[in-house]
């Protein structure tokens, strides 16, 4: 019976610490993996599928549906990433080598990527890893610049430009939402809200061209946005701690693997369709 207890404790303390109200490191990896599986279904299955001339316009309504809750949950991935692309920067021992790990998994990723997709092999349009690698790269040039504002400036800037040259996925407003995220991390609390607030302008401005008015792009914001809040709470609610030391590959090869896994997926469908 203790074996047990201790055993659900320590469970406890992986997911949720229920002394302090908080989520472990561990968790919030768990749930941005989770979550972005969940939105790379929408995205790379059924918004293939409905569009597909051989289904009714029964099913079509029925995975518009489904789509839209799947995106909703899949929002809560991306801020997950940038934190956990903090803390990693934060606490590597080998600056070099994280940033070696994220381009090559950036790069292999890139098929699978596109593969899901259903486009090309192309570099027109970068998978997350590349912007996650950008990041990573910002923060380095903003902690060689110290206290310099101007050349944190200077910094995060040019990090911006890359992602939105490069066109990665979340471009500029990932790395913008990934400087935020560092240079606010002695506080918590502000660190969760201004980050959140300036997410979401980066978004209206990105969004802005593809809506008539200002409103338009709000109300799209909104309602297909707004689960983001649960992704900066849990960054709020984050205590730092790991519990699960081996194993961190497993991390880097869920995301190409997962991506390629769904590729196949789509294309064994539509064999039958």
């Amino acid at each position: 019976m203790e074996s047990s207890d201790s055993q659900s404790q320590t469970t406890n303390y992986f997911l949720w610490d229920q002394k302090t109200g908080t989520f472990s490191t561990d968790m919030l990896k768990l749930t941005a993996m989770v979550t972005m599986l969940i939105d790379h279904i929408g995205a790379g299955i059924l918004e293939y599928l409905m569009w597909l001339d051989s289904i009714s316009e029964q099913a079509r309504i029925i995975l518009v549906d489904v789509d839209q809750v799947l995106r909703l949950i899949g929002r809560i991935s991306f801020p997950l990433y940038c934190f956990l692309l903090v803390q990693g920067f934060l606490h590597t021992k080998c600056r070099l080598k994280y940033a070696g790990s994220l381009l090559f998994f950036a790069f292999l990723s890139e098929f699978p990527f596109d593969f899901m997709l259903y486009n090309p092999l192309d570099f027109s349009s970068l998978n997350v890893m590349f912007t996650l690698f950008i990041g990573l790269l910002t923060l380095w040039g903003i902690e060689k610049a110290k206290s310099n504002i101007f050349l944190i400036m200077l910094v995060t800037i040019m990090g911006m430009a890359m992602g939105a040259l490069l066109s990665t996925d979340y471009s500029w407003m990932g790395v913008l939402l990934i400087v935020s995220l560092y240079l606010l991390r002695s506080n918590p609390l502000l660190q969760s809200t201004v980050s959140f607030v300036l997410f979401c302008l980066a978004m209206t401005i990105r969004y802005s061209g593809m809506h008539e008015s200002l409103s338009q792009t709000l109300l799209y914001l909104l309602t297909s946005k707004y689960t983001l809040i649960l992704s900066f709470w849990m960054i709020y609610r984050c205590n730092g701690k790991r519990y699960i030391k081996k194993g961190k590959y497993l991390f880097y090869f869920f995301y190409p693997a997962h991506l390629l896994l769904l590729g196949i997926v789509l294309r064994t469908i539509l064999i039958f369709l």
